[in-house]
């Protein structure tokens, strides 16, 4: 789905470029294209990944839970720990979201 969100945002922003070359011209313009594209992809993919991880980190739970042997005390761990395990994950990928963000503002 966050693909077919992203193409489907590029128009609108096509559209906005094409309004605002004539006012400010090219270099200006452009800049702030490329800024607003690399926001949008950065966010459709640090979103789907945020989707990953919540379906990798249910899966070891249910295999865990399924196959393992739920005394031992890495598989506990894992098991009961399961919603701070998915917020370190989400909170590298958003870190990692937001500095490329800051980077495409600070590039273009």
């Amino acid at each position: 789905m966050y693909p077919l969100i992203f193409v489907a945002a590029i128009y609108p922003i096509k559209i906005w470029f094409g309004a605002v070359r004539p006012v400010y011209g090219n270099a200006f313009s452009e800049s702030w294209l490329k800024i607003i594209l690399m926001s949008l992809a950065g966010f459709t993919l640090f979103n789907f990944f945020y989707g990953v991880i919540n379906l990798m980190v249910d899966a070891q739970v249910g295999f865990h839970k399924s196959y393992g042997r739920p005394d031992l005390n890495p598989v506990r761990y894992v098991i009961d720990r399961q919603s701070i395990i998915k917020k370190g994950f989400h909170l590298f990928f958003y870190t990692g979201g937001i500095l490329l963000i800051g980077i495409c503002f600070l590039k273009y």
